[in-house]
C-alpha cells in the first residue's frame, strides 16, 4: 500500500495578545491575511501541512 501526503502552505501566526491563528494556503496560490492591526507579530516555525 503506497500512502500519500498532501502537504500545503501553512503560517501559523502569534498575535500580540497571545492568540495563535493557523492559515492554510494552496500551491501556486497567493495567501492574504487580512485583518491586521498595529502591533508585533511572529510566525511559528512549527507549523506543519495538512
Amino acid at each position: 500500500m503506497t500512502q500519500t501526503v498532501a502537504l500545503k502552505p501553512v503560517i501559523e501566526l502569534l498575535f500580540p495578545a497571545g492568540e495563535t491563528r493557523r492559515f492554510v494556503g494552496e500551491w501556486g496560490e497567493v495567501l492574504t491575511i487580512g485583518d491586521l492591526s498595529a502591533g508585533t507579530y511572529r510566525l511559528n516555525r512549527t507549523g506543519t501541512g495538512e
